[in-house]
Parts: C-alpha cells; sequence; structure tokens
C-alpha cells in the first residue's frame, strides 16, 4: 500500500482490537477520542446502507399514513362544510318563515266556492244560489271576506189551492266580512300560522239587499166552488224595491289540504241581531245569506272547495 506503513497498520489493529476484543481499562481521554473518531466514524459508515434501506420502508408508510390522514381530513372537513351550509339554509328559511309570521306581511290568499250552494241551485229548479269567499292568512289570524247572489221565483201550484192565484219573485246579493283566528298549532313551525291547515272561529259582520214582489188575484169563487161576481177582486200586488237587512255571525270550521294548493273546508255560522230598513209592510221570503225573512236569528252550513294562490315560495 503505498503511503500506508507496516507501523500505522499494527497502530490500527492494536486500536481495533482493545475497541472491540479487549479494551483498555484506563484509556486517556486522547486515546478515546481517537478510537471514537477513526473507528466507530468508520463502523457508522458500515451500517448506512441498512439504515437507507429501512429508511426508505419508513418513509414510504409515512407517505401512505400522511395520505389518509390529508384524505380523512378533506372528508370530515367537506361533511363538516357541508352541514353548516344545510344548517345555514335551514335557519335562514327558518328565520324567513319567522320574519314573515312575526310581521304582518300576507303570504298568500285562498279563494273558495260553496259547494252547498251549487247543490241547492241544482236540486231546486225554483232557486239560483251562488257564494264565493277568499280569505288573506296573516300571523294566526285570516281576513275573511263572502260574497254570494240568489234569485227565487216562486208559483202557486193551482192543484193544491185552486182559489189562489199568486206569484213570488226576489234576487239580491249579501257579502260577509271579518276576522277569524286560526287554533290549530303548526308542530313542525311551532305556532298557529294560519297559511296551512286551520281549525278556526271568527266574527263577521254580514250585510243583504233586495228587491221582491208578490202578485195575488183571488179566483172569485166561493166555498162552494160558484163563482161571485159580487165583488170585483182586482190582483194584488206588493213589492220591495230595495229591502235592506244586517246582522253579526259566529262562525267555526276547518280547512284542510288535500293536494297542493287545493283544500276543502265547511263552516258552521249562527246568526243573530238582525236588523232591516223597509218602506214597505211586505217582509221577504227569502233574505240572501241569512234564511227566512221573518226570523231574527238563524243557523247556517256551508261546504267549501279552495284553491290557494301563493305570494312568495
Amino acid at each position: 500500500m503505498p503511503g500506508y506503513s507496516l507501523n500505522k497498520l499494527l497502530a490500527h489493529l492494536k486500536l481495533w482490537y482493545a475497541l472491540f476484543c479487549h479494551p483498555v481499562r484506563d484509556p486517556s481521554p486522547s486515546v478515546e477520542r481517537h478510537i471514537a473518531d477513526r473507528w466507530r466514524g468508520s463502523f457508522m459508515m458500515a451500517k448506512v446502507p441498512s439504515l437507507s434501506l429501512r429508511n426508505d420502508s419508513v418513509n414510504s408508510v409515512l407517505k401512505s399514513s400522511v395520505y389518509i390522514l390529508i384524505g380523512l381530513f378533506l372528508l370530515m372537513t367537506h361533511k363538516s362544510v357541508a352541514q353548516q351550509q344545510q344548517d345555514s339554509v335551514s335557519s335562514t328559511r327558518v328565520k324567513k318563515e319567522k320574519a314573515i309570521y312575526d310581521g304582518f306581511t300576507p303570504s298568500a290568499v285562498r279563494i273558495g266556492v260553496s259547494v252547498s250552494d251549487l247543490v241547492k241551485t241544482i236540486s231546486d229548479p225554483e232557486a239560483t244560489y251562488y257564494s264565493f269567499q277568499a280569505d288573506v292568512p296573516i300571523r294566526q289570524y285570516m281576513l275573511v271576506v263572502d260574497y254570494g247572489r240568489a234569485k227565487l221565483d216562486l208559483l202557486n201550484n193551482q192543484t193544491e189551492q185552486p182559489d189562489k192565484n199568486f206569484s213570488y219573485s226576489s234576487q239580491g246579493s249579501f257579502f260577509r266580512a271579518g276576522i277569524e283566528a286560526n287554533l290549530l298549532k303548526d308542530k313542525k313551525k311551532n305556532n298557529n300560522d294560519a297559511s296551512g291547515n286551520v281549525i278556526f272561529f271568527g266574527l263577521k259582520y254580514a250585510r243583504s239587499q233586495l228587491k221582491d214582489q208578490v202578485s195575488f188575484q183571488p179566483s172569485g169563487n166561493d166555498d162552494n166552488g160558484n163563482t161571485n161576481n159580487i165583488y170585483n177582486i182586482s190582483k194584488i200586488t206588493e213589492r220591495n224595491d230595495r229591502y235592506s237587512s244586517w246582522w253579526i255571525e259566529m262562525n267555526a270550521g276547518v280547512k284542510v289540504s288535500v293536494f297542493e294548493n287545493v283544500y276543502l273546508g265547511y263552516t258552521l255560522r249562527y246568526k243573530f241581531l238582525r236588523q232591516a230598513n223597509s218602506q214597505s209592510p211586505l217582509v221577504p221570503y227569502k233574505i240572501p245569506g241569512f234564511g227566512n225573512g221573518d226570523s231574527q236569528s238563524a243557523f247556517g252550513f256551508d261546504y267549501y272547495i279552495y284553491y290557494r294562490i301563493p305570494f312568495r315560495k
């Protein structure tokens, strides 16, 4: 070996022996430092390949673990963001519904037609009835308006009353206006919002106007059916050119959704405190929206079908 003497080789072998086979009991600090610098450094260098292989495996496992942790973190973050967005949408919707409910802005209008009046019109050839109703929900209340018309044409049945010949006709209209309160609580909204299904109670003011006429012509026959010409009895006619009547109503009923924006419902009515204004002694046979003209109070029932028109989604 050029540049490497026999004395240096022997010195190195002695150090090897002293370090690994029979180390010096009390080496001097300089010898110990020399041994550490020359031999332990060489020994560690000899172990580098195996340590490198081992580090590659560890690095591979660490990289896989890091990727897995990053994937789990991203998945959890995505779910958290999605949940926050859903909560935000739900919170916004609840706040919007609450703002609408807490305010006085109507959300929809329901328009209905009385099925009861249509049935009476079909079943009675001498009468024509129809009426409509509209309600506007505001919080737990409903502003309700009714309008309807009625027409009667009654003729005497000669077979039942051969000694009398009379006819009666009338036509008029009515309207009702009032407020109704919803008594049914919406569990989802946690309030008594009247824009959905309702069980209601309310008060209304009602007014009716009509004109009617009755004509009566005695036959002039006596009790035995003989003609009596002693008295020339002319035809008697009485009329109301303008008959007005008003009253108060207590209402109760339900409105239930059967399809989207389609509702069915009924209303029970108690009508009382009726007042009238007329210049004629003739008492109407029927008062539109009320009932018999000679009554001061009456009960009523109406069955409705409604369609709801929303103002907003």
